[in-house]
């Protein structure tokens, strides 16, 4: 049965209750001048009756509260609402130090020394909440730290927005306008999701993310007052049922009935022919002919008026007739959510017939109306894969285990249990930490469509699918779209190679002869580095991974060189070409599209990064697997309300993108033909990307189709020996660093990775074990530099334990430049003795001012772990990192990230 929601429902005004409350003003913390725009333009869309929306009646803004109004305010809204509850939060977020899982909201008197003081436990308040007998709740968080929330476990529908993401401050605006959460909110609340498409609750993740990232884009540019990038991250979870509801419009209690209207209206008019007696007139021989037309054209008022009413009623129905129309939620990888996001939305409008247009009317919802509203959203394959082989954990998700580190468990091999909890219940399994499966927050709602890359993908999950375990099936996958692995070279390689008909081979040699370095993405989330490492290791080509570790998708892998440009830090590694040269990269034909073409470029290539410079050249190899996009419908079990409908809507599509229309809008976005043919730009009727000189459009030959037998055997090698590693571990001990979540943090992330690199290391039996160094910044409370284990050696994972367990916050800034070179002097030697280096730095980055210098040992890669909230982008970082290192903020699971790197990631 396919999984489906029933329709969302529009709020009855009178048994609807929201509830704005702003802080602005406190008596021992910053004022929030912002708030105040907050809540009044909020109140002020919510109430607006254009958009036949709440009345004034029910929307209660709660302006500077102290602790003792609050609840009282909350407990009478949560006691009235009957079918929606909307409880909206703006103002100071605190994370208490003892249990920095816990989040309190600081109203108006909160304590200034103990802000837990006077403060709301936003546990009980959301508790609260959950108590009414609405039909649906909604609270809404901007404030600090709100990305720690955590819907309720019980009750009925509830959701929970969120402005930042976990552990994360936020900006708190310019003081005269919203703050940049709540104005993004504000923005969807006035202009909607789509044109005709009413917003609903869930329906508001998809936009607030598109103004996050358009904000972030926007931060990354010259200092421009902007926050710092990642600073707010919005994030929309329902839980307890699949239950939506409208915001931009409300159902006006049931009145008078349409015929009733009439009659109503037509008495009226005959009370006022009678009063003025027109009819008289009318017969009246004697009446002048100007009263006599007067009164012939009153008599024939109400007649138009009846016909006119009728007409507009049948003719174009109003919003509340339409209905909401069929969701469908849609799936892909990163690098094609956004062209994928503009031809859905095409297929929108082509279900949309006109009144003499009806050929694709579904019947979903009344003809002349919107029948399909499609919401795309993406993932790194690994973690859209993972998460569909444990469909369990995406369809009925679970808080996190004590200790366990939520993220999208993109390491987790398919088929494993990465959320399950502990089952002998032992202190020491309860707060292992482990990754913690969680598909529902990290990645997105349940899909009823997942395009992946290739149909390969799909097949990988075939035995995880058919466990009785599974909540979900795939159906046949079907090829939509072509986009062939390519090798995109900046500028050419002349006379060496032909842009089609060369061995992937014959590629990789013409670059090594130009000095080109050539990256491509993690194979485990990218089906063409999968496609690559497959023909490769087939055909014995030279392919060698540069990068440490590799990007976690082609997306990252694009983005990776908007600070590798001349105008954001030096490209290319050094002995590789020489500072000023951009890398060739391995990639799918769609994502060269976005390096290539500034229309469709990825957003985080600005037109601050000139890659326009760089002169991007795809070529062919003809012994790669074609990776042919592939729509795949997904099936989850728990409901059948319409899913004779949703399969319509899924057939609908597949057809829709296989016939001329919808395979001239994917022509348009970057794809090709599913037989890889390209039409011109007369055909498609507009721009064909692909045509614009950088691609070839005929002659290209592909190896066979990658299998998932291929795949499966490629991605579950046996990892090849490699030399054993000299690690440093650079911890940063300050108070700011070393300090509420971050402790555990900060010792998760240097445990796991001396566990992992124990593990993996090669050992004593094939010549020398991994060894490793930690030291700390400061080394004691007056500063220095500290060494408990400060010599290189193959210390074991006890001594790592043992030195985590003596770690304590120390008031005083840390010494992180001399730390830094400290570590880089140690493994100064380490090449020449067999060893491969690699430096990691854990910091905040508060005491990360003065030019780091990479002189002392430039061969050496380092892994930094940043919980500043300027993130990898502070000026320190980006002069620390370069291209070949790897930085790793908030925006990713930081301790799996950091185990990764001393795991199968790890090149030889």
């Amino acid at each position: 049965m396919a999984f489906t929601s029933p329709p969302p429902f529009f709020p009855v005004p009178e048994e609807t209750q929201v509830l704005l409350i702003g802080v602005s003003r406190y008596a021992h913390h910053p004022e929030l001048r912002s708030v105040v725009a907050n809540v009044t333009q909020l109140e002020k869309a919510l109430t607006d009756g254009n958009q036949g929306r709440l009345p004034t009646t029910v929307v209660r803004p709660l302006l500077d509260p102290e602790h003792d109004e609050v609840f009282p305010a909350v407990q009478r809204a949560a006691r009235e609402a009957k079918d929606l509850l909307l409880c909206y939060f703006a103002g100071h977020g605190h994370l208490d130090p003892n249990a920095p899982d816990e989040l309190y909201l600081l109203p108006r008197n909160a304590h200034g020394t103990d802000p837990t003081s006077h403060a709301i436990k936003y546990t009980l308040l959301r508790d609260e909440l959950a108590t009414s007998d609405a039909r649906h709740v909604v609270l809404i968080l901007d404030c600090c730290y709100s990305g720690s929330a955590r819907p309720p476990k019980g009750g009925g529908t509830f959701t929970l927005i969120t402005s930042s993401r976990e552990q994360r401050p936020q900006d708190s605006g310019d003081g005269t306008n919203p703050t940049p959460f709540t104005a993004a909110l504000l923005t969807v609340l006035r202009e909607g999701v789509s044109p005709n498409v009413m917003v609903t609750v869930n329906r508001l993740a998809a936009p607030l993310k598109r103004l996050a990232a358009k904000d972030a884009e926007q931060a990354e540019r010259a200092d421009s007052g902007y926050a710092p990038v990642g600073d707010w991250d919005p994030n929309v979870v329902t839980v307890n049922g699949p239950g939506d509801t409208v915001v931009s419009h409300v159902l006006k209690r049931p009145g008078r009935s349409f015929g009733e209207g009439v009659r109503q209206f037509a008495e009226r008019q005959r009370r006022r022919v009678t009063r003025l007696h027109p009819l008289r007139t009318l017969l009246d021989g004697t009446a002048p002919l100007t009263r006599r037309c007067s009164a012939l054209a009153l008599l024939l008022t109400p007649l138009a008026t009846a016909c006119w009413l009728l007409s507009t009623w049948w003719g174009t129905p109003p919003p509340t007739q339409c209905g909401i129309p069929l969701q469908l939620r849609v799936v892909t990888t990163p690098e094609y959510e956004e062209p994928l996001a503009q031809i859905m939305a095409e297929f929108e409008q082509a279900l949309w017939p006109t009144a003499d247009d009806d050929e694709r009317d579904l019947g979903i919802r009344p003809s002349g109306c919107p029948q399909v509203d499609a919401y795309v959203f993406s993932s790194s394959g690994s973690a859209v894969t993972g998460a569909l082989a444990n469909s369990a954990s995406w369809a009925d998700p679970k808080e996190c285990p004590t200790g366990a580190v939520p993220g999208p468990g993109t390491g987790a091999d398919p088929g494993t249990e990465t959320g399950a909890e502990s089952e002998s219940g032992t202190e020491a399994e309860a707060t292992a930490p482990v990754d913690c499966l969680r598909p529902l927050y990290d990645i997105g709602p349940l899909p009823d469509v997942w395009f992946a890359p290739t149909p390969a993908s799909a097949g990988l999950l075939t035995d995880e699918m058919a466990t009785s375990q599974a909540e979900a099936w795939l159906g046949k996958p079907q090829v939509v779209a072509r986009s062939p692995a390519v090798l995109a070279v900046p500028g050419d390689l002349g006379a060496v190679a032909e842009e089609t008909g060369t061995s992937l081979q014959e590629l990789l040699d013409a670059t090594e002869q130009e000095g080109l370095t050539v990256r491509r993405a993690d194979p485990a989330s990218s089906a063409a580095s999968l496609a690559f490492g497959v023909a490769a290791e087939r055909t014995g080509a030279p392919l060698v991974d540069t990068s440490v570790p590799l990007p976690l998708d082609d997306d990252t892998l694009l983005c990776g060189l908007a600070d590798a440009s001349p105008t954001g830090g030096s490209v290319g590694a050094e002995g590789q070409g020489g500072e000023d040269e951009w890398p060739a990269l391995l990639l799918a034909e769609r994502s060269v599209v976005s390096l290539v073409d500034r229309q469709h470029a990825a957003a985080c290539l600005t037109a601050d990064v000139d890659v326009d410079d760089a002169d991007y050249t795809a070529y062919y190899p003809d012994d790669v697997a074609p990776l042919d996009l592939s729509l795949v419908p997904v099936f989850w079990d728990g409901g059948d309300q319409d899913e004779t409908e949703r399969r319509a809507a899924i057939a609908e599509l597949a057809d829709w993108l296989r016939e001329e229309e919808g395979r001239f809008h994917l022509e348009r976005h970057g794809f090709r033909a599913p037989d890889g043919s390209v039409s011109s730009e007369a055909e498609v009727g507009g721009e064909v990307p692909l045509r614009n000189g950088a691609f070839s459009v005929e002659g290209v030959r592909t190896g066979d189709p990658l299998t998932a037998r291929d795949a499966d055997a490629y991605l579950t090698r046996p990892a090849a020996e490699r030399r054993p590693l000299d690690v440093v571990f650079v911890i940063d001990l300050s108070s700011s660093s070393y300090a509420g979540n971050r402790v555990r943090l900060t010792d998760s992330a240097l445990g796991e990775a001396v566990t992992a690199l124990s593990d993996e290391s090669p050992g004593e039996e094939h010549g020398q074990p991994d060894r490793y160094a930690v030291l700390t910044a400061p080394g004691d409370a007056g500063g220095g530099i500290g060494d408990p284990l400060g010599a290189l050696h193959a210390h074991g994972v006890e001594a790592v334990e043992e030195t985590i367990n003596g770690f304590s916050a120390l008031p005083t800034n840390a010494p992180v430049e001399e730390a830094v070179e400290e570590g880089l002097r140690l493994l100064g030697d380490s090449e020449a003795n067999g060893y491969a280096p690699v430096l990691v730095l854990i910091t905040d980055d508060e005491d990360s001012e003065a030019q780091p210098r990479r002189s002392i040992a430039p061969q050496v890669p380092i892994v930094l772990v940043t919980f500043g909230a300027s993130g990898c982008d502070s000026t320190f970082n980006e002069e620390l990192i370069k291209q070949e290192d790897l930085c790793v903020d908030s925006s990713l699971n930081q301790v799996a990230a950091l185990r990764g790197t001393f795991t199968d990631q790890w090149g030889s």
